[in-house]
């Protein structure tokens, strides 16, 4: 037996010690510790009061739940439930208790003795017959077993966790003692008159009252409420009824506790015990509600739950025994649904209820889906929890073994080659996630009816609230210095897609290189303030023409995945009801993404050869005069050439590299994103360039044996755009412009 000496005297030296050598925030880690060793536990109040709505019954030994807790509460105390569901019966010695202790030390057998901030508890196993009481057996001697807690000091750094397994069974005469204690048997008899129709909800609810009053649970409420209602209730309530009676009065303290004040406070306090597990409030969003699946804003719902919170102070007040404090609380909670009163409730109750804005969505691993939360680090299946702080969700139902026949048909029809399939199937995998480790950009390119459009829109619905669509404009050059304000609306957002590409369009290259960074991005809405957020969004666009890329680096081109659809769908083929059948096989389409992204986790992206080649061949295209310069130039401030020389010697020399050339209007474009400076003096001339060899001589004159001459595909520029680079419209031998 370990020796208690004075107990107010040790737990304030082991305060002082522990005040070196453990931080106050430590509460987490000794949190964690107990729920590895099979301890649920939960948040409480310095007053020891329970911080969740639902008190010991929301203890838990889920790591994520925990943190969830002390991620919002970090100096919360820790309650651990006793009775069966922990196998503690546990005797609370408060200093006033000392004498007692002394006098029975040599009979307390016990395996276990737990230091608390003012004293000890004597920790045995549970034993049924036994019920919770205060100061009964003695002064200061408290008994914690079934509906009760204790709170686990080490909460304040006083003592680890140590090991359970030496708690011991509680000597017989002590379990004697517990025994003999009056056990409020007269409130549960299900014996008495017969309780009319129209008399059950009052009177059943002052019976619990009187219950409640006498320190019982609403467990223990219930099922004497419900032999009572069988025995004595003509005709019986249904038994949903009698058990919201139960937990509605058992939400009240007993008589031994302080009850709520009729104060605007006190209906906060009553706000927060009923509805505190459904409400959060967010000082930049407002009130955020729990649906069962999401937390949402909603300001009229949290309203409704402070407006049923003032009702509900009529069961409080059908509890009470005398008719003066019935008739005060009666009074009160008509008081409390007055707007103002109603109003006053909610703001007091925000500090109770206060969450910061990166509480939520803050696990990129998880995806919440209509019927649970999807892990996507293993691909199971969890119920819906608040503890995940998720805002978003998809409509989707998950069934890990759905098929989708038509999805895969359709791709491979629209991606023959398997390995850019795989691609595609770790690419959607990914883009469920809020990682952004590869850093990517996908390009979905290929001219009309190839399917890219069905594609992305596909997958947008399956990514249901993680997906945000923008327009190219967001990514595009000359927008002005700084980030566009319609970057701030793809906060949050897992799944970014951009429809349609217009020709001649430009990345802004370093705005695309800080979202696919990963850096933190400092945005704000038009006429709003600015803020910051982590992005975890993936991008993809699609279109039948490539943006272009100015810059040479990697740092822009690793990012790039371009996936080419090639194969355009005959007319006659073409299945306008594919969309919808596609819909109806999301579940499987889910299935098929989420072992797309474990298949990520396993090999990564690994972007096949013809996705490589795609890219190498877009970057040659964009970066059309490196080699060209670099083997047929001189680059030079002084020099000069006739644009007409460049243009047919870059002709000759693609074609005798086995490239494409192109047009002409192109090269000019391209020249002048060079530097290179175009002069008009009779003809035009580019300054800063000059062929080598004095190639600038090339005769360019027309004649029917030259194949350059009147370029038809020049010309239909030049007629549209009405210039020509080269010649400015004065007549030129490679367009036809001024002929």
């Amino acid at each position: 037996m370990q020796e208690l000496k004075n107990p107010e005297a040790e737990a304030t030296a082991h305060r002082a010690q522990a005040m070196d050598t453990q931080p106050n925030d430590s509460a987490l880690a000794f949190a964690l510790q107990l729920a590895e060793s099979g301890l649920p536990v939960f948040p409480c109040r310095e007053d020891k009061s329970p911080r969740t709505a639902r008190g010991f019954h929301d203890a838990s030994t889920d790591p994520t739940t925990i943190r969830g807790w002390w991620s919002r509460w970090p100096g919360a105390l820790i309650g651990v439930p006793t009775g069966p569901v922990t196998d503690l019966l546990v005797i609370d010695i408060d200093p006033g208790g000392a004498d007692w202790h002394s006098e029975h030390a040599a009979d307390l057998a016990c395996g276990r003795v737990h230091r608390t901030q003012r004293g000890h508890h004597l920790l045995y196993r549970h034993v049924n017959g036994v019920k919770c009481s205060a100061g009964k057996i003695a002064p200061g001697v408290d008994v914690r077993t079934d509906g009760g807690y204790v709170i686990w000091w080490p909460a304040h750094g006083l003592e680890a966790v140590g090991d359970l397994d030496d708690i011991g069974e509680a000597p017989a005469w002590l379990l004697e003692k517990l025994r003999d204690q009056k056990q409020h048997q007269s409130a549960i008899q299900a014996t008495g008159d017969t309780i009319p129709e129209q008399t059950r909800n009052t009177t059943l609810t002052s019976l619990a009252g009187s219950m409640r009053r006498r320190g019982l649970s609403a467990e223990e409420i219930a099922p004497a409420l419900h032999a009572i209602n069988e025995a004595r209730c003509r005709p019986p309530l249904d038994r949903a009824d009698v058990d919201r009676i139960a937990a509605s009065v058992g939400q009240y303290p007993p008589a031994s506790e302080q009850a709520p004040a009729y104060t605007d406070a006190g209906n906060a306090q009553r706000l927060v015990a009923a509805h505190g597990e459904d409400l959060r409030y967010v000082p930049e969003l407002g009130w955020m509600a729990w649906d069962g699946t999401q937390w949402a804003r909603d300001e009229l719902l949290a309203r409704r739950k402070a407006i049923e919170t003032a009702r509900a102070i009529y069961n409080e007040a059908a509890a009470l025994e005398s008719t003066d404090d019935q008739k005060a609380a009666a009074a009160w909670a008509k008081q409390s649904q007055q707007a103002g009163r109603v109003q006053a409730a909610l703001w007091l109750a925000q500090p109770d209820l206060a969450a910061p804005v990166d509480a939520f969505d803050r696990d990129p691993w998880i995806f919440p889906a209509i019927n649970g939360v999807i892990d996507l680090r293993t691909g199971d299946l969890h119920p819906h929890r608040r503890e995940y702080m998720n805002t978003r969700a998809t409509a989707v139902y998950f069934d890990a073994t759905a098929l989708c026949p038509t999805w895969e048909t359709f791709l491979a029809r629209v991606l023959p080659d398997a390995e850019v399939r795989t691609l595609v199937q770790r690419l959607a995998g990914y883009s469920l996630t809020g990682a952004t480790s590869e850093q990517v950009l996908a390009f979905l390119y290929g001219t009309g009816r190839n399917g890219k459009s069905v594609f992305l829109e596909t997958l947008a619905a399956l990514a249901g609230d993680y997906h945000t669509p923008t327009r190219i404009e967001t990514l595009s050059a000359g927008r002005g210095a700084g980030i566009p304000n319609d970057v701030a609306a793809l906060a949050g957002a897992r799944l970014v897609t951009v429809s349609e590409t217009p020709e001649g369009a430009r990345l802004n290259e370093s705005l695309v290189k800080d979202l696919t960074g990963g850096d933190t991005i400092t945005a704000r809405f038009l006429r709003r303030e600015y803020f910051q957020f982590q992005p975890q969004f993936k991008l993809w666009i699609r279109g039948n023409h490539k943006p272009q890329i100015r810059g040479t680096d990697d740092g822009i081109w690793r990012r790039l995945l371009l996936i080419p659809f090639t194969v355009q769908i005959p007319e006659r083929d073409v299945d306008p009801k594919l969309p919808e059948r596609l819909r109806d096989e999301l579940p499987g389409i889910l299935a098929w993404a989420v072992r797309g992204c474990l298949d990520w986790q396993t090999n990564g992206l690994q972007p096949p050869e013809a996705v490589k080649a795609a890219v190498s061949t877009y970057r040659t295209e964009m970066d059309m005069l490196g080699e060209f310069i670099e083997s047929c130039c001189v680059t030079d401030p002084a020099e000069e050439a006739p644009a007409a020389a460049l243009y047919g010697r870059y002709r000759e020399w693609a074609t005798s590299n086995g490239h494409q050339p192109v047009s002409s209007m192109r090269f000019g474009l391209a020249l002048g994103e060079r530097g290179f400076s175009k002069i008009k003096s009779g003809t035009v001339r580019w300054r800063g360039i000059a062929l080598s060899g004095h190639l600038d001589t090339l005769d360019t004159s027309p004649s029917s044996s030259d194949s350059r001459a009147r370029d038809p595909v020049n010309a239909g520029i030049v007629s549209e755009l009405s210039n020509c680079p080269q010649c400015d419209g004065e007549g030129c031998p490679w367009c036809g412009g001024g002929a």
